[in-house]
């Protein structure tokens, strides 16, 4: 197989996982995203103070998330392979001279704990260290969050430190787990696969 139809292939298969494709966010997923987002259940995990956001708030944030017009940052939507709306993720360049570029992903409900995140996540890696040439990929989660701190080590991340109490829930404080993966470290994992 030449040169050409090897990369074509391979670019052919960004999107398409085994049980998740990646799409552009359209209109109608914006009211599911956003019912997640604003769902306080959903919320707790993602924000340092659980509110309830206008709808118009959360809209222009996702289109700004998910314009996909920039080398630094991309967002996509997750769905099965039937086409349902399933989650979503960006990734966003906080240090872009260093290429150094930050994860967030939100499965749905009633999705979670199918392996769909877990496959999400590795062709959200794929994107930044493969396409997008990032150095580094960091992401945050609360140190309340076990599961999903299990679930970041499963995929390679390495516990990279925390900032002591400063998510303030339920009348306790928690720390924010900053956690990340390195090129290298991305493609020894990929190696150990193939």
């Amino acid at each position: 197989m030449s040169d050409f139809h090897i990369l074509q292939d391979w670019g052919n298969a960004l999107f398409e996982g085994e049980n998740v494709l990646l799409r552009e966010l359209r209109d109608d997923d914006l009211p599911i995203l956003t019912t997640w987002m604003n769902t306080s259940g959903n919320a707790i995990f993602q924000t340092y103070r659980v509110v309830k956001q206008p709808r118009a708030l959360l809209d222009d944030l996702l289109k700004k998330e998910h314009r996909n017009d920039s080398a630094f940052a991309c967002g996509y939507c997750i769905t099965d392979r039937d086409g349902q709306l399933v989650g979503n993720f960006t990734l966003e360049a906080h240090a872009p001279m260093h290429h150094v570029f930050e994860l967030g992903i939100m499965i749905g409900p009633g999705f979670q704990g199918k392996g769909l995140g877990f496959e999400a996540c590795q062709m959200a890696l794929r994107l930044a260290f493969e396409e997008m040439r990032a150095y580094k990929v960091a992401l945050k989660v609360w140190s309340f969050n076990e599961r999903a701190i299990r679930f970041y080590k499963r995929l390679g991340f390495v516990e990279e430190g925390r900032l002591r109490a400063v998510a303030f829930h339920r009348s306790d404080y928690f720390d924010e787990v900053n956690m990340g993966m390195l090129a290298s470290e991305y493609q020894a994992l990929k190696s150990a696969r193939e």
